[in-house]
């Protein structure tokens, strides 16, 4: 087979025979004629997208978001780059892969910018998975987000990409980080009493509103400081 791309994801043949495995199993286990032809793309699919990953991990066992690009890979299966950010979600269903959406969203720190005119944190999300978790966790946790057309890219309020930092905290860490958000606010409203946060969505409101007053929030917090999310977080709002 005169494919490199087919042999660099599978090098040797215990890594063909493992892919055979896969399709043998779905066709073998009463199903032989009844597997669907959109059934059996997701397999593949799904073969092929694990290979994929295998290849793109990086050190920090992140992948390399720009070597399986939809786009990249439309091109290797000559399909539209849609029809893979389609597949790629229905993968993550049907076959899920185990992944750290923080570290993913680490690794892409560098491509993350904030809109002064908006006031809003804009990530870029080229793999839909990521875009689902960070999704999915913001509004988990009270907080909404604004989606561009492409659905390649979130746009964040700066306190609820301050949650993401929030959340990474173990409970010492986020114990003491409600602490000080009270203490910055009671010293800007000196004649108001600031009841400590309870839960995530009482710190949420405490960020909003300490944001809103141009306070410096989690800026004397070491646990916060020590985040790689806090220096994304610093990072995008000084640009």
């Amino acid at each position: 087979m005169n494919n490199t791309r087919y042999e660099k994801l599978f090098p040797n043949s215990g890594d063909k025979a493992g892919a055979f495995d896969k399709i043998a199993e779905m066709f073998y286990d009463k199903n032989f004629s009844s597997a669907t032809k959109t059934e059996i793309e997701l397999l593949m699919f799904s073969i092929y997208m694990d290979a994929t990953i295998e290849s793109c991990k990086k050190g920090n066992n992140t992948i390399d978001y720009n070597e399986c690009s939809d786009y990249e890979m439309g091109k290797e299966l000559g399909i539209p780059q849609e029809k893979v950010r389609t597949l790629k979600v229905k993968k993550q269903a049907r076959y899920p892969i185990e992944f750290d959406w923080r570290e993913s969203l680490k690794s892409i720190q560098d491509d993350i910018r904030y809109d002064r005119t908006k006031e809003k944190i804009i990530i870029p999300t080229r793999d839909p998975n990521l875009y689902n978790e960070i999704r999915n966790f913001i509004e988990d946790h009270g907080g909404y987000i604004e989606v561009q057309r492409s659905g390649n890219l979130i746009q964040i309020r700066p306190e609820h990409f301050f949650m993401l930092v929030y959340e990474e905290l173990d409970n010492e860490g986020k114990k003491e980080c409600r602490k000080k958000l009270v203490k910055q606010l009671q010293k800007k409203e000196k004649n108001n009493t600031i009841p400590e946060a309870k839960n995530a969505i009482d710190v949420l409101k405490l960020a909003e509103k300490a944001l809103s007053l141009g306070i410096g929030i989690g800026a004397d917090i070491p646990m916060v400081l020590a985040s790689p999310l806090w220096t994304v977080f610093t990072t995008a709002l000084q640009q």
